[in-house]
């Protein structure tokens, strides 16, 4: 069995939560709704290690801000030594996914080939590659 740190603990019931709730969405929205709550994660990873500067962290957060875009977060938290290379390499993948449903004109599924190469690159899922992208059960 693993022994999960007591602050990670804490919050699996949060993230045990949100991710139920993507069975609830289609395709599109599980994928902009969870690349969406990672770039949160990772936004306040590295808004803990700032010294303490309510309006220079929002400004750099939002708008055009050094830290406003998923890529740019996932990053600096490679840069800050948050996340390893691989991690680094996962999350840009996710990016690319989150990014090529939300720009797309039309209904895409995970199973459209682009997508379905990308989330099969993934090496950190514990999903199947013999499994459909977003298949769940595992009976």
């Amino acid at each position: 069995m693993i022994k999960i740190p007591p602050p990670l603990a804490d919050r699996l019931p949060e993230v045990q939560a949100f991710r139920d709730s993507l069975d609830l969405e289609t395709d599109r929205g599980c994928a902009i709704i969870a690349a969406s709550y990672v770039d949160d994660q990772l936004a306040e990873m590295l808004k803990a290690h700032f010294v303490e500067s309510k309006r220079l962290i929002k400004e750099v957060f939002s708008g055009s801000g050094a830290l406003s875009t998923f890529s740019a977060r996932i990053d600096m938290s490679f840069l800050s030594g948050h996340i390893s290379k691989a991690v680094q390499r996962e999350l840009h993948l996710i990016r690319g996914i989150r990014n090529k449903f939300a720009h797309a004109p039309h209904p895409l599924s995970f199973t459209e080939p682009a997508i379905e190469q990308q989330c099969r690159a993934l090496a950190y899922s514990h999903h199947p590659k013999s499994r459909e992208p977003r298949e769940t059960s595992f009976g």
